[in-house]
């Protein structure tokens, strides 16, 4: 047989941690969508991530490899983008000056 008490919902102590680092997730998207849209980068990597909390610094690890293998896929175009001519090439001289 059912019982009619109210539903209740005890928070656990990660809810305000958690709710701190989505709300922060929202900001940056909301800052970063219109200075992509402005300024586009040359080449945009995107890894595919775990889901790890904001502060969790000691899972590094979990991240470091799949961005490592994103950039690795995306270096062609990286190199495409890159001016690969000698710097010492690129110097202009003004007046006798190297500038």
């Amino acid at each position: 047989m059912a019982t009619n008490r109210p539903l209740t919902m005890t928070p656990s102590k990660e809810a305000p941690r958690a709710a701190k680092a989505e709300a922060f997730n929202i900001t940056q998207d909301r800052i970063i969508r219109p200075r992509l849209a402005g300024d586009p980068p040359d080449v945009l990597i995107t890894a595919r991530m775990s889901k790890i909390g904001l502060f969790e610094f000691h899972r590094a690890d979990e991240r470091i490899a799949p961005s490592k293998e994103a950039a690795r896929k995306a270096i062609d175009e990286i190199r495409e983008h890159i001016d690969l001519e000698p710097a010492a090439k690129a110097l202009t001289v003004v007046d006798g000056a190297s500038v």
